[in-house]
């Protein structure tokens, strides 16, 4: 394992693979970025290095003991054998819940409609006539519209008796899940992917250090990860989400895998590029948060990813839900619905934060700024003093084939 990154007495700052000094941050950034982008193997505490060096001591997310984040992080990343979240910047406090979204209360009327527990009543309350079938507008009724097509479909597997049975994962998708991504269908021009999409933020993270051939040949470039379900506006991912066809309890090793670093980390890519699309001007990016959604058989869990103070990534959990298997306990699914809302409302909020992100990108001196010398030292004045540059995911070693 390569040393820690360190800063010398001189105020010099050194590279953990080949010990030399540089004067500046961005010396050092772009010597890891370019003399050593062709490093053979993955080293978790050399990459988790590279990125804590560049921190700026005075923007660290300051804790009650006086401690920074960062540095405690960094300190338990250098003592860990296997990937953690940590390498990453991600911190994930189990003991805390994320504040959500709230339904209007005209929609949380008509859920409330559905909190029955015999069937004809559900039918009844399904069928009523309403308003909105009468004068129907998107804007004014979707949700509502979506809810009895959920409840619907819901009522309709508990009265074929599947619900109570095991099934395949993509049985689940099709069956059960389908019904509640068509929630999404109102945000203009965004779609649900379903079926091992690759990631197109992971992809840009794990390519950046990609360059034109020269001396060698050029990369190829990097698959995303595999995700069961991304949401995406065009060609910008806004959340993605795992799905697993059985549910045990939050200990289980697929779970576990997925909650704790597989998502937070495809979040993470995907919260990065939302801030670059912002400029990384830091008073948007404190504003950003991303969800990202399990489906572990009937159950439902959403995470949601910000980006609080400093240079940390916080991943929050909602309570866990599931859908009902009968009647008696059908006023279950309206947690999973309302859950469902809330996510989309998170994207929404997310969507009009960065399309109506307008910066000072017009500004002269800007222009100017970007064709400094990398190297040269950055004037105080400088607009970028207000730029939070998030640092990358690590990258995942290779898992050693059994022999």
């Amino acid at each position: 394992m390569v040393s820690e990154n360190f800063e010398g007495s001189d105020g010099f700052y050194g590279c953990a693979i080949c010990l030399n000094g540089f004067l500046y941050r961005d010396e050092l950034k772009y010597h890891y970025e370019h003399d050593h982008a062709d490093f053979a193997e993955v080293d978790l505490s050399r990459e988790h290095s590279s990125q804590y060096t560049l921190f700026d001591d005075s923007r660290k997310w300051k804790l009650k003991s006086g401690r920074n984040m960062e540095d405690v992080f960094h300190e338990f990343a250098l003592n860990s054998t296997k990937e953690h979240a940590a390498h990453s910047f991600i911190i994930n406090p189990m003991d805390s819940t994320c504040k959500l979204p709230v339904l209007p209360k005209d929609l949380t009327a008509f859920v409330d409609e559905f909190n029955l527990t015999d069937q004809q009543r559900i039918r009844t309350a399904l069928w009523g006539q309403r308003i909105f079938d009468i004068t129907y507008d998107k804007k004014e009724s979707f949700d509502k519209d979506w809810v009895r097509n959920v409840v619907h479909s819901i009522i309709m597997e508990i009265e074929c008796c599947q619900l109570s049975q095991l099934h395949l994962e993509s049985w689940y998708i099709s069956h059960i899940w389908s019904a509640f991504d068509r929630c999404f269908g109102e945000l203009e021009e965004v779609h649900v992917i379903r079926g091992e999409s690759a990631s197109i933020a992971s992809s840009v993270r794990k390519s950046e250090n990609r360059l034109a051939a020269s001396t060698n040949a050029m990369k190829r470039q990097m698959m995303g990860h595999r995700a069961d379900l991304l949401i995406r506006k065009l060609k910008v991912e806004y959340a993605c989400g795992e799905t697993g066809k059985s549910y045990t309890s939050d200990k289980d090793t697929k779970l576990l895998l997925e909650r704790d670093l597989k998502m937070p980390k495809m979040m993470k890519d995907q919260l990065v590029q939302l801030f670059k699309l912002c400029d990384n001007d830091e008073s948007t990016t404190r504003r950003l948060a991303i969800p990202g959604i399990l489906h572990f058989g009937l159950h439902t869990l959403m995470l949601v990813m910000d980006c609080p103070a400093g240079y940390v990534c916080r991943v929050l959990p909602a309570p866990t839900y599931s859908v009902p298997t009968s009647i008696k306990i059908f006023p279950a699914l309206l947690k999973v619905i309302q859950l469902t809302w809330k996510a989309k409302a998170l994207i929404r909020d997310m969507i009009n934060e960065v399309e109506s992100y307008t910066g000072d990108n017009d500004d002269e001196q800007n222009e100017i700024d970007l064709m400094k010398p990398r190297y040269r030292t950055p004037s105080p004045s400088a607009s970028h003093l207000n730029r939070l540059c998030v640092p990358s995911c690590v990258t995942s070693p290779k898992k050693q084939k059994s022999k």
